[in-house]
Parts: C-alpha cells; structure tokens; sequence
C-alpha cells in the first residue's frame, strides 16, 4: 500500500467518525470543536505541518498539475458547503480582513500559485 492510499484510508476513516458525531453525538462534536479552536494558533502549526507531510507524500506520486486540480475540486466543494451559511461566513471574512495575521495564508496561497505555475508552464 504506498503513503498516498494510506493517507486516503486515513482520511475515509476520519470521514466516518466525523459523520457519526455529527448524526449520533452533535452536542459532543460541538463541545469537542470549541475546545480544539480556543487554542487557533496551535492548530494554525497542526494544520500546517500535516498539510506539509501530506504534500509531500502526494507529490510522490502526483504531478503538481494533478494536485492542484484537486485543490480546486476540495475548495469547490467546500465553498459548496459554507454557501448556506452566508451570514456568519460575512462577519468572519469582515474579521479576518481586519487583522494582521493574513500574511501567513496569503504567503502559502502565493508560493502554492508559483509552484503550479512554474510546473505547467515549464513542461
């Protein structure tokens, strides 16, 4: 099994547990998800780091072309998602613009958009 179909069992099975919480214990989940996001920061080097070790196991098997079409597709759907939460996904983007912080994400959005770029273009 090569780290990329192990990285997607992974995933289903988080996928699983995720849903049964949501379906059988959505209180728990709500309790569980308010204390993981008091710590932000923390989970902002969580997230980056396994973002990180993800990425480089995909690009072992994936072109930089086929792993970008796929952040495409998981930014579509979840844009899908968020769209009927309209109202607070307003006063967030509000917030967020409002603070410093932003460097970070807009840095890793622009060395990602390079790499795709230097990757096609260079074929």
């Amino acid at each position: 099994m090569t780290p990329v179909e192990i990285i997607a069992l992974i995933t289903a099975g988080i996928i699983i547990i995720k849903s049964i919480l949501l379906i059988f214990k959505p209180k728990f989940f709500i309790s569980l998800a308010e204390k993981v996001f008091k710590r932000s920061s923390i989970l902002v080097v969580i997230y980056f780091i396994l973002a990180l070790i993800v990425g480089y196991f995909a690009l072992q098997e994936l072109t930089v072309a086929q792993v970008a079409a796929v952040l495409l597709l998981s930014s579509l759907l979840i844009k899908m998602i968020l769209a009927s939460y309209s109202k607070g996904l307003s006063t967030m983007v509000k917030e967020t613009m409002q603070k410093k912080t932003n460097w970070f994400a807009i840095a890793v959005m622009l060395i990602t958009a390079v790499a795709i770029l230097v990757s096609v273009l260079t074929i």
